[in-house]
């Protein structure tokens, strides 16, 4: 079942697999920070660190399995994970800044915080779209191709 999802899911646009993938996300954060906080007894902020570190894992897993299949790290995993967490943590400061900046300037999103999440995620995912696409996924870089090797009479001239 994974590789006909898999096969399905290759055919949408990349920033549309990320949205899904993002929304898997958006779910196990969510769930593990209430299981954390509800079952487990944390605190919300160490259950919010759990939360994240789950659901981060577990997204990176997906976009290298889902949205980025088609770049090969030559890499340890272990290296990208990290790298992908750093990022994900610079994407979550700049969502946390839209929202704080929305909920403190917007009157609207001042009665429904809500608009300031959703004004936040909008930023923090582009945000982390784009530096997972520049530094943790990269392209390949192209092959060079091979040439004729230079004559040592004139630089391969006749």
């Amino acid at each position: 079942m994974t590789n006909r999802f898999t096969r399905a899911a290759s055919r949408l646009p990349r920033f549309a697999r990320f949205g899904v993938v993002g929304s898997a996300g958006f779910l196990i954060d969510s769930s593990v920070l209430w299981l954390g906080t509800h079952e487990a007894g944390l605190g919300l902020y160490l259950g919010r660190i759990i939360s994240f570190c789950t659901s981060a894992t577990i997204t990176w897993y997906l976009n290298r399995a889902i949205t980025y299949s088609d770049r090969v790290s030559n890499g340890r995993r272990s290296d990208q994970w990290l790298l992908y967490l750093g990022v994900s943590l610079a994407g979550a400061a700049v969502n946390y800044g839209v929202y704080c900046a929305c909920v403190a300037t917007i009157d609207v999103a001042t009665r429904f915080p809500t608009l300031g999440v959703a004004i936040g995620s909008v930023a923090g995912m582009v945000v982390n779209f784009t530096a997972y696409s520049k530094f943790v996924f990269r392209a390949a870089a192209p092959a060079l191709h091979a040439t004729t090797p230079l004559k040592a009479n004139g630089g391969g001239q006749s």
